[in-house]
């Protein structure tokens, strides 16, 4: 475990039997270049749970809007009115045109989910969940951009739950998750790949060792492992 990212990139050069400062070449830090990487590539492969999060966009008068770019992976989207958010249906502008008008039918025909109007302020935040509230609006996605339908007269405020890129490591002092609980991994990551400076490890020679591409992969699978355990889709009931 390291307190900051300055601390994993010492670590890295003692593996790699060279001075931190010599990393800096043409005034980039390739330690921390390394280590960015490493977090980059973590985060495309795996949903982090500790970077779930929303965010709130308004939209055009005709109910479209952007997928703020903060935003790695969204996973659902709600109507923010009178302080409330109100859950919506999504699809993608495709999968929309194909099932429409089927599943509307089958919610006139039972009854199982009730439409909040547009002006409707007496709903609160716990009593739509138990009563199958939605907004009046569903939204259709394409590639980044989404479109409230049916389109609204004004614009509205759409919040956005999904999952967020983290900070690059800029300060010495920086630190996240991966600092904190996966060094190990970014100590690694970055070896296998700073390691193309300084040629310490090398297959095919004889007295020397390979690229710790083993340990890097393990450390990855058990940090994925972790991570799995704190989602509540992946915890046990308790008795």
């Amino acid at each position: 475990m390291s307190a900051n990212i300055k601390e994993v990139e010492d670590t890295i050069a003692a593996y790699l039997r060279q001075a931190t400062a010599d990393f800096t070449i043409n005034g980039v830090n390739l330690l921390r270049l390394a280590c960015n990487h490493a977090r980059k590539r973590a985060e495309r492969m795996h949903d982090w749970h500790h970077t779930a999060g929303s965010t709130v966009v308004t939209t055009s008068a005709t109910g479209e809007f952007i997928i703020p770019a903060a935003i790695k992976q969204f996973n659902n989207f709600y109507l923010r009115q009178s302080d409330v958010d109100v859950p919506m249906h999504y699809a993608s502008r495709q999968t929309g045109a194909a099932w429409a008008k089927d599943r509307m039918a089958k919610r006139i025909v039972d009854g199982s989910v009730r439409y909040l109007s547009d002006n409707d302020i007496s709903i609160t935040a716990e009593g739509y969940t138990n009563l199958g509230i939605y907004a009046p609006y569903e939204v259709f996605i394409q590639g980044r951009i989404g479109q409230l339908f049916p389109k609204p007269s004004v614009a509205k405020s759409v919040v956005v739950d999904g999952f967020l890129w983290m900070d690059d490591y800029d300060a010495d002092a920086d630190t996240d998750f991966f600092v904190t609980h996966g060094s190990d991994f970014l100590m690694w990551s970055a070896i296998v790949e700073v390691n193309h400076h300084g040629h310490v490890f090398t297959d095919n020679q004889e007295g020397n060792v390979s690229p710790p591409l083993r340990y890097r992969d393990e450390a990855f699978a058990t940090l994925v492992e972790h991570d799995n355990f704190q989602i509540d889709g992946y915890r046990m009931p308790r008795r």
